[in-house]
């Protein structure tokens, strides 16, 4: 890393704690708090894993990464903070950011590559900036999906589930401990806004929505670079633009729930996996990283363990084609479990030695065995009126045709 960007994240952090003081409107307080709990530890990570290796990312991956990591940053440290005795006071997630920053600042500092060495990682960026209908295409991209998912974001109370989160949140900031492990799913949603509650003193339908929001658009992104990698930018653009008008994933923006999380995630994951299908190199970086975006989801659902089935296949492709290479492999696959697997561990495996867990096992057992007759079932009508509820008919009709061709 470069003295100047060192600098600037140094100064980037300090301004972030101004903010908190400062007599901003509350999504901007909030803003600033997902830039010191998650994008700057999540750079400062990302720098240290994958940015100092051999193939590091270029500039926009490594800010996607960073952002998604970012959020795993923020739920296993608000996580630790929750298992503390009485309620989570705003000193003790001060204290405990500010530590984990001051760690990374530190062991990235140490590790510092030289400034030709980290050029590289700007190449690509460079190239496509060089590129107008290519940059076009992004800003337009950035606009549809940022209008439709950012627009009036506090436009109702919280409704539904939401206020499930909403109020979890409140209970694990007043101690009630057992909260998390009440919820039947990953902690995720309710540390999310409760970083947010945490560090600001107060809690609104923007400030609150405004994390999802923000995974929400940089899936568009993420799809965009993969539709990039996998067919070109052409395929990647037109993918992420029918993403951006699609009702299903502007809701989700707009709601305090997992979706969009874990959407996040899985794309990511999936792009790593393709990433060293082209590029086996710094195996071990990557494969911990894409363990940790894994167990990232996990903690907002389990549902997002379902992005390992391709990156499975990914890897799978890989191990045939580094067979030479089958012990480093192994070894890289070794570590990534062990990563991934402890991050996990944080949360379920209190969970599973809690009271709860057996009638959280009891209700998913439930559910399964209820809709076990309608798996073989055609569930396309079905699809059809739930998707028109968030999209327009037509829009749909137009989706099913792309399909059919």
């Amino acid at each position: 890393m470069k003295r100047n960007t060192f600098i600037a994240i140094i100064i980037s952090t300090v301004l972030a704690q101004i903010a908190f003081w400062l007599p901003l409107p509350l999504v901007a307080k909030s803003g600033a708090v997902l830039v010191f709990t998650g994008f700057l530890p999540g750079l400062l990570l990302i720098e240290l894993l994958v940015g100092q290796s051999e193939a590091p990312p270029a500039l926009g991956e490594r800010l996607l990464y960073a952002l998604a990591i970012g959020y795993g940053c923020m739920v296993v440290v608000m996580l630790g903070i929750s298992y503390l005795p009485g309620g989570i006071k705003p000193w003790q997630a001060f204290l405990a950011f500010n530590l984990l920053l001051i760690i990374l600042l530190a062991l990235t500092w140490w590790r510092r590559a030289r400034s030709a060495e980290q050029d590289s990682a700007f190449h690509i960026l460079h190239s496509a900036l060089a590129n107008r209908w290519l940059l076009t295409g992004f800003l337009l991209l950035l606009f549809i999906g940022g209008f439709f998912r950012f627009t009036n974001l506090g436009y109702a109370e919280f409704h539904g589930d939401e206020s499930r989160a909403i109020l979890r949140a409140a209970g694990v900031m007043q101690g009630y401990e057992d909260v998390l492990f009440l919820h039947k799913k990953g902690p995720a949603e309710i540390l999310l806004p409760a970083t947010l509650f945490a560090l600001t003193g107060h809690m609104d339908e923007a400030s609150a929505r405004l994390p999802f929001a923000i995974a929400n658009l940089a899936t568009l992104l993420a799809v965009f670079l993969l539709g990039w990698q996998l067919l070109g930018p052409l395929a990647g653009w037109v993918a992420a633009l029918l993403l951006a008008f699609d009702g299903y994933l502007i809701a989700f923006a707009r709601f305090v729930q997992y979706q969009s999380l874990v959407l996040l995630t899985s794309v990511l994951t999936v792009l790593i996996l393709y990433r060293l299908l082209r590029q086996p190199k710094a195996l071990t970086n990557y494969l911990i990283l894409a363990a940790s975006l894994l167990a990232t989801g996990i903690l907002g659902h389990y549902e997002a363990a379902v992005a390992g089935v391709p990156a499975g296949c990914l890897f799978l492709v890989l191990g045939w084609q580094q067979r030479a290479r089958w012990a480093t492999l192994a070894r890289a696959a070794g570590w990534a479990v062990v990563v991934g697997g402890a991050l996990l561990a944080s949360f379920f495996v209190p969970f599973i030695r809690h009271p709860h867990f057996e009638a959280t096992s009891s209700y998913f057992s439930g559910r399964m065995d209820s809709e076990a007759p309608m798996v073989f079932h055609n569930t396309l009508a079905d699809f059809f009126r739930r998707s028109i509820v968030y999209n327009s008919t037509y829009a749909v009709l137009l989706m099913i045709a792309l399909v059919t061709v």
